[in-house]
């Protein structure tokens, strides 16, 4: 679950229930056209901030909370400063720094394209191709668009939220059904395992745009990097493992 947390940009209103409505039939055009907006800010805005907190659940209804995690997003430019779940990025205008303090993994990158990377309409267009159904509700100021996926092996179904000044509040993942294992005790207790189906929420929140960030925050003081060629880490990082990309996708 952790991986997915890594690589997914989602989160979650906490509108009050009597401001959501019911669900209504939504055309393809027009949850493209309210994707393209939150797009178009997140793109095309240089400089701003937020907050974000990751929550994954037992199933699509539950209240039981399997993880969660709080961090941030900070984009100056072509910078940009992110840490939730226990992984930090840094890139700047020389490199890109990923610090995995759970597994404890240092993945040093040429700078990239910025984060968080949300699909393009293009690709959204795509993927509504093959789509079960399209709904929308209103809640309060916002509209939340969910997408049921026909039958496959990564979701069930997502929903994003957009409110009426085109930013993105919501954004819920409903996961294909799983097996989840547990071994047991090896004598008296025999491996059970079970069938479910998590879902991953994660709120965006304290959107500050433009805001003040100063240059020095996009350098990770805790690594050196002496020359183009060698990265010595200091003693806080003596301990990880050390993967250097920079220079492979040159060649």
């Amino acid at each position: 679950m952790r991986k997915a947390v890594y690589i997914l940009f989602v989160f979650v209103s906490t509108i009050s229930s009597a401001q959501v409505g019911t669900w209504e039939v939504a055309t393809k055009s027009e949850v493209i056209s309210s994707y393209q907006k939150t797009w178009t800010w997140f793109t095309n805005t240089q400089n701003y901030a937020f907050k974000l907190k990751y929550t994954s659940y037992k199933d699509y209804v539950s209240k039981e909370i399997i993880e969660s995690s709080e961090g941030y997003y900070k984009r100056l430019g072509n910078k940009y400063k992110t840490e939730v779940v226990g992984i930090k990025t840094i890139q700047n205008e020389k490199v890109r720094i990923i610090i995995d303090t759970l597994d404890k993994i240092i993945t040093v990158l040429n700078p990239g394209k910025l984060n968080p990377a949300l699909t393009n309409a293009k690709d959204l267009e795509v993927m509504l191709d093959n789509v079960k159904a399209l709904k929308k509700r209103k809640i309060g100021k916002s509209v939340c668009y969910r997408i049921d996926f026909i039958k496959n092996e990564l979701y069930e179904a997502y929903e994003f939220t957009i409110n009426d000044k085109g930013l993105l509040e919501s954004l819920v993942y409903y996961y294909s059904e799983q097996i989840e294992e547990d071994d047991g005790d090896g004598q008296y207790l025999a491996p059970l395992k079970t069938k479910v189906k998590p879902r991953l929420e994660v709120l965006f929140t304290n959107y500050q745009a433009p805001i003040t960030i100063a240059e020095s925050e996009f350098q990770e003081k805790l690594i050196v990097l002496n020359d183009k060629e060698k990265i010595n880490l200091l003693d806080k990082y003596k301990a990880f493992q050390l993967k250097d990309y920079r220079y492979q996708a040159k060649k």
